[in-house]
């Protein structure tokens, strides 16, 4: 009888960190687009500041979420032309291939 209550509570104990595990993600993934700024201000920062990769960047992601690979091809190339080491840019071009 100890035994069947020690493995109901290792399982409830199991379930409770993998509901909570799955929660994070979810919140961590809506998080994350969240951050991304619009097209109208990425636009306007980088009209400011022609030659800051993070804003290419920035929108390179943007256009990758609205499945507009041709000009996030363009940005993140741009990006990597200005920091040609950031691995972020480098994963995100593979990503677009």
């Amino acid at each position: 009888m100890k035994t069947i209550y020690r493995l109901l509570l290792f399982v409830l104990i199991f379930w409770g960190f993998a509901i909570s595990c799955q929660h994070d993600s979810q919140n961590k993934k809506s998080q994350n687009e969240s951050d991304i700024p619009s097209l109208e201000e990425l636009n306007v920062e980088i009209a400011k500041d022609p030659n800051n990769a993070d804003l290419f960047y920035q929108r390179a992601k943007y256009f990758l979420k609205n499945d507009n690979t041709t000009n996030a091809l363009k940005d993140i190339e741009r990006a990597m032309v200005f920091d040609p080491t950031n691995p972020e840019y480098c994963i995100t071009l593979s990503g677009v291939y």
